[in-house]
């Protein structure tokens, strides 16, 4: 049985610094933080009242595991199957859940904190916290255009259209800050180029926020970082090169403004006009400047994008409500497809 731990989330939209910080917060010898599983969201729907999880319940959850590893290799971590679980609630069910993943660095820690990275908890912070009400959430913000252009430049499962990306983005970051107004003292907001400008004293400050004792970076390249420059030369997947080969350089500054180059002029201004609201409340200062004619044809174009993103967040909502079995095989077959288009 896995004794109890705390559990803290890093929340905030993909592309943001969220696999970074769950590398560096993995430096800390009491953290352990595994890779991203969407198995929160997946599971509490259905399971949130459970106090007692028998074979059928197992056999779910590592068909679903295994088939959520081959979505999104765990790289650097070792997966195992469950073969019995002591979860008596939900809670606990995740703190097992987690240790599904290890590898030789988490062996030799004593820990006593895990932390859930997955921008998709970003959506259901409320949930979380009927769950775990002393939750805490590391909130990563970065200039939403610099995460636009990561999002364009990468091979993911969302569309890179700057209008549904401006859209998500400005969701997800509202979501966020409507829980945090509710409880504060839960919430510590990191600014992307903070971590990758001063990364010392930000995850100083991070490390307090979480009750840790201070921790000091490495600077040479650790076990992850190996791990990840190893899956690049060897995994021949777009994405895999893509996110991994950034992960293995660790801490840089130089993709920080290249936005500015690489965005064009009009995905700029859809970003300034549709983000600007919220990313000045970070200090994020708009680059550009429109007619009203041209707010009004953004304004336009905003709509028609908007009613795509209230089906589809319509759609996973109503998924969610679905029996687990029927999930768990659904979820399957859609792992297939993908893998099959790979």
């Amino acid at each position: 049985m896995t004794p109890s731990k705390e559990i803290a989330y890093i929340v905030g939209i993909g592309r943001s610094g969220t696999s970074l910080l769950q590398s560096l917060l993995n430096q800390h010898p009491k953290v352990f933080a595994g890779p991203e599983n969407y198995f929160v969201r997946f599971f509490h729907p259905n399971w949130k009242n459970k106090t007692k999880f028998n074979g059928q319940d197992i056999k779910l959850i590592n068909q679903y595991n295994l088939a959520f590893n081959q979505l999104q290799l765990p790289i650097g971590f070792e997966t195992k199957s469950f073969e019995d679980m002591y979860a008596n609630n939900f809670y606990s069910f995740c703190t097992e859940n987690y240790f599904q993943y290890n590898n030789s660095a988490t062996n030799s820690k004593e820990i006593s904190l895990i932390i859930d990275k997955n921008p998709i908890n970003s959506t259901y912070i409320k949930e979380i916290l009927s769950f775990n009400p002393s939750a805490k959430f590391i909130f990563m913000m970065r200039d939403y255009r610099a995460n636009f252009l990561s999002r364009k430049e990468s091979v993911h499962f969302n569309s890179s259209n700057i209008y549904y990306n401006a859209l998500r983005w400005r969701y997800f970051t509202n979501k966020i800050l409507k829980e945090q107004e509710k409880k504060p003292d839960h919430f510590h907001i990191v600014k992307y180029e903070d971590l990758v400008q001063q990364p010392q004293s930000t995850f100083n400050e991070i490390i307090r926020f979480l009750n840790m004792e201070p921790c000091e970076l490495s600077k040479e390249m650790t076990q992850e970082q190996k791990a990840y420059e190893k899956a690049v030369s060897e995994i021949k997947q777009e994405r895999i090169e893509k996110k991994y080969s950034d992960l293995a350089q660790g801490i840089f500054t130089h993709r920080m403004e290249q936005w500015k180059t690489k965005l064009t002029q009009e995905e700029i201004e859809i970003a300034d006009y549709i983000c600007h609201s919220i990313g000045k409340k970070f200090s994020y200062i708009k680059s550009s400047s429109i007619t009203d004619l041209k707010k009004i044809k953004i304004k336009i174009t905003a709509l028609y994008y908007s009613f795509i993103y209230v089906v589809e967040r319509f759609k996973n909502k109503i998924f969610h409500m679905l029996p687990i079995k029927f999930k768990v095989h659904y979820f399957e077959r859609f792992v297939n497809k993908i893998k099959a288009k790979r």
